[in-house]
């Protein structure tokens, strides 16, 4: 009788598909991690660093640019191509509309600039929270359709106040417009600006769309107006990008400056 390691370890089943790419994320993860603190913390990496500030005064102490430019490309694409395979692994297929910017690029655009640049604990910050956001929209789908799932009651707000959104613009750029005379009150520049533009576009969609154009887009055929979580996780996560650019453009961590520890000084005798 052929013995397996599963009943040798007490498992009577086969492990979980979705564990073994676990193990193997997490494993790559941790792979890439200290790769790239190495990477940081060599001369090679300090090298990146002088051409990203200033290419023309890495050029000029004899650096080649287009060199080095080459190899930190080759690597990030090798690292790329790894996550890739284990995308399409987990998806057991691949097609091209897999790889519509919505889905693949702009989620990394988004986990760049909201978590931090030049450094991997903003990364991976960053992505965490682009990848609980897709999992808290995707609830709220399925929360749309059924009153007994989690977090119906929040869908329903959501349908609510986007409805008020689409209905009542003027009523939207009144609020609006109070909040940010307050924010100029209280010398807050930016806030008060930001408050403004945003009222001055619900205003700009009450003069321009009137109830028709609201039918025409939706009919009452289909629900009437409705909430499509999809794309209100896409203008969640553009406002974020836009708000992180504008209040916090080195990210959640930024990049901390590395100074290499000096050599210890021979003692001559």
């Amino acid at each position: 009788m052929a013995v397996t390691v599963g009943d040798i370890i007490g498992l009577s089943q086969p492990a979980p598909y979705m564990m073994l790419l676990a193990i193997i994320s997490l494993l790559g993860v941790a792979f890439t991690w200290k790769l790239f603190n190495l990477l940081f913390e060599s001369p090679w990496g300090r090298m990146l660093r002088s051409i990203r500030e200033d290419e023309e005064v890495a050029q000029h102490h004899g650096h080649d640019i287009l060199t080095h430019k080459a190899a930190s490309l080759a690597l990030g694409a090798a690292i790329a191509a790894f996550a890739g395979a284990l995308w399409a692994w987990k998806l057991t297929g691949f097609q091209p509309s897999f790889m519509s910017p919505a889905k693949s690029t702009f989620l990394v655009w988004a986990a760049f600039i909201i978590g931090g640049a030049a450094n991997n604990r903003g990364m991976l910050i960053g992505a965490m929270i682009i990848t609980l956001t897709d999992f808290f929209f995707n609830v709220l789908v399925a929360a749309q359709g059924s009153s007994s799932l989690p977090l119906s009651g929040f869908a329903d707000l959501i349908d609510e106040t986007f409805m008020w959104l689409v209905e009542s613009p003027f009523q939207v750029a009144a609020i609006l417009m109070f909040l940010a005379i307050i924010g100029a009150i209280l010398r807050n520049i930016n806030i008060a600006e930001t408050l403004f533009w945003f009222s001055a576009v619900f205003i700009i969609c009450g003069v321009i769309f009137d109830q028709r154009s609201i039918d025409l887009v939706f009919p009452e055929i289909l629900g009437g107006i409705e909430t499509k979580m999809a794309y209100v996780k896409l203008m969640l996560i553009g406002l974020l990008i836009t708000m992180s650019l504008k209040y916090n453009p080195k990210g959640m961590l930024p990049e901390v400056p590395y100074r290499p520890a000096r050599p210890k000084e021979v003692d001559s005798e």
